[in-house]
C-alpha cells in the first residue's frame, strides 16, 4: 500500500510532520511543554495527513485526513518522514483531531455507517462515524470557520458525547479545547489562531 497524503509531493512532506517544528515562535512555552510530555521525542501530527484506517483500492477510500492531530507516543517519523499515519500499522489511536467546517458542518458531522452492498460495492461512511467507531479518537473538534463556534466531543463509552458550555459558555469558545483535553488542546488552540 502507498502511503501517501492527499496531493502532490511537495504538499504531502509539509503536511505531516514532527509536532514540535510546528509550533510558531508566538507560542514560546509550547516547545517546553511538549519536550517535557515527550523526553524521548515519540509524538507526532499531521495537517492534512491521511490517516489510513482500512486497506482499499484506492488506497485514498481507506483514508480520512483531518485538518490537524496530534498523537502521543509514536515515532515522530518513518524511515525519516511521515507521509500518513497507518493505523493498523501504528496500533495507536489519534489522541484529538480537528475539522474545519467550511460550509456548515454536516460533512464533519456526519454519521453514515460503512455499508457494503450485496455487489460488494461500498457506501463512504462520514466522517463523524469513522473517527468514533473506527479509529475511536477521544477527542474530536469541529470548529466552524463562519460562525467562529467549536464543538468538542469527548468519546465515553464507545459514543461521543459532546462537551456542554460551562456556565461562562466556553465550549463554544477556541478555548474550550485547552480547557478540556490539556495541552494538546491548547497547542491546537494556538493552531487554530495562527492558520
Amino acid at each position: 500500500m502507498n502511503n501517501n497524503c492527499t496531493g502532490n509531493d511537495d504538499e504531502r512532506d509539509k503536511n505531516c510532520y514532527r509536532f514540535a517544528s510546528c509550533i510558531p515562535r508566538s507560542y514560546p512555552t509550547a516547545r517546553g511543554r511538549v519536550e517535557r510530555l515527550h523526553p524521548d521525542g515519540q509524538y507526532a501530527i499531521g495537517q492534512d495527513c491521511g490517516i489510513y484506517w482500512r486497506e482499499t483500492d484506492p488506497p485514498e477510500r481507506g483514508a480520512e485526513a483531518p485538518d490537524w492531530f496530534y498523537v502521543p507516543n509514536v515515532p515522530p517519523t518513518i524511515d525519516g518522514y511521515r507521509r500518513s499515519y497507518v493505523l493498523w500499522r501504528e496500533h495507536m489511536a489519534p489522541f484529538i483531531a480537528l475539522e474545519f467546517a467550511s460550509g456548515n458542518g454536516d460533512e464533519e458531522r456526519d454519521r453514515t455507517p460503512l455499508a457494503v452492498a450485496a455487489d460488494g460495492t461500498t457506501t463512504k461512511p462520514g466522517k463523524f462515524w469513522v473517527y468514533e467507531r473506527i479509529i475511536r479518537i477521544p477527542y474530536y473538534g469541529i470548529y466552524e470557520i463562519k460562525t467562529g463556534n467549536l464543538e468538542v466531543y469527548h468519546l465515553i463509552d464507545f459514543v461521543y458525547r459532546r462537551i456542554e458550555p460551562n456556565e461562562r459558555g466556553h465550549s463554544k469558545s477556541r478555548n474550550a479545547l485547552a480547557a478540556v483535553v490539556g495541552f494538546p488542546g491548547e497547542f491546537a488552540v494556538n493552531w487554530l489562531r495562527t492558520s
